[in-house]
């Protein structure tokens, strides 16, 4: 059996996935400014192979909206333009329980679930 590859590796990665994305930044696993360079990208990376080991069949939409709900502790349906609008943002930011490190966790988490996709 052959050892998984831990994070992401451009050198292990599918021809078009490098074709698609060459540049070095995207397959960091150490900048933090990188999909996968912080710890919520890791964690997000971890947690999307769980997740696709556990449900090989099912769309990844799927995979998305799972995020969303457990991260973001919303309904899918409610991550929607209007949540997506300036104003919104800066009211989520002023919210106690919500805030500018929930909203960057979440961001990021639907990042790097998207491009997983691409790479993974």
């Amino acid at each position: 059996m052959d050892e998984e590859i831990y994070g992401i590796d451009i050198d292990h990665a599918h021809k078009r996935a490098v074709e698609l994305i060459p540049e070095e930044f995207f397959w960091s696993c150490i900048d933090e400014l990188a999909p996968f360079g912080s710890d919520e990208g890791d964690t997000a990376l971890a947690e999307f192979r769980d997740w696709r080991k556990q449900n090989p069949k099912i769309p990844t939409i799927e995979c998305l909206k799972w995020v969303i709900e457990s991260v973001g502790e919303m309904n899918f349906k409610d991550y929607n333009q209007e949540f997506l609008e300036r104003n919104g943002i800066k009211e989520a930011i002023k919210d106690e329980d919500c805030g500018q490190q929930y909203l960057y966790t979440l961001d990021n988490s639907v990042i790097v679930t998207g491009f997983i996709h691409l790479v993974g």
